[in-house]
């Protein structure tokens, strides 16, 4: 490693770094990423840090569970666990409630999936996606709430829609994310 030129040096820690494996969080909780923007900074600190991979929901879930007065998830399905932790965790402190309130509504995508409507206010919806997305992460990393399968959480108009998927590819709608189908011999 010593005799390595900078680019080959790069491409070596990037391939280590491609084979770490994530962790179950990460692996549950679908849904988009940040955008590389600034997020609220009130929100950044009540989650604990400067910077997205400084977060109290990746280094410390049990911790951002306390702070956001989280006891463990309820319900007997991945639908009523995700609104007990989001309702939880938005009524636990004030900076969660100016930007979520408490409009939490059911919805059903017409194939019987059922998810809930977050509205967001004083900051962008993608702003609001990520904290909730932080919070279902943490809740989940400090084994507050277990899933049976996955859940998603999506920007769709001025508010998020969050719902449980037994797969990765599973959309709100009944739709995934492969396009691609085989068609039938005939």
């Amino acid at each position: 490693m010593k005799n390595m030129q900078p680019e080959e040096y790069i491409r070596y820690q990037i391939r280590n770094i491609l084979k770490q494996p994530l962790n179950e969080a990460q692996t549950k909780v679908l849904g988009g990423g940040g955008r590389g923007g600034r997020y609220p900074k009130e929100l950044m600190d009540l989650f604990g840090g400067d910077k997205v991979g400084d977060l109290m929901s990746r280094k410390n879930p049990g911790g951002l569970m306390s702070k956001l007065n989280v006891s463990s998830a309820s319900g007997d399905d991945d639908y009523q666990r995700i609104m007990s932790v989001l309702k939880q965790g938005v009524s636990g402190h004030d900076a969660m409630k100016a930007v979520y309130g408490d409009s939490f509504t059911a919805k059903d995508d017409g194939n019987g999936r059922k998810g809930v409507y977050v509205t967001v206010s004083g900051i962008t919806t993608a702003s609001g996606r990520f904290f909730l997305r932080e919070l279902l992460t943490a809740a989940v990393g400090s084994g507050f709430m277990n899933l049976d399968g996955h859940v998603r959480v999506e920007i769709t108009g001025d508010g998020v829609i969050i719902y449980p998927v037994k797969n990765e590819t599973e959309r709100w709608g009944g739709e995934t994310s492969e396009t691609t189908q085989t068609p039938e011999a005939s």
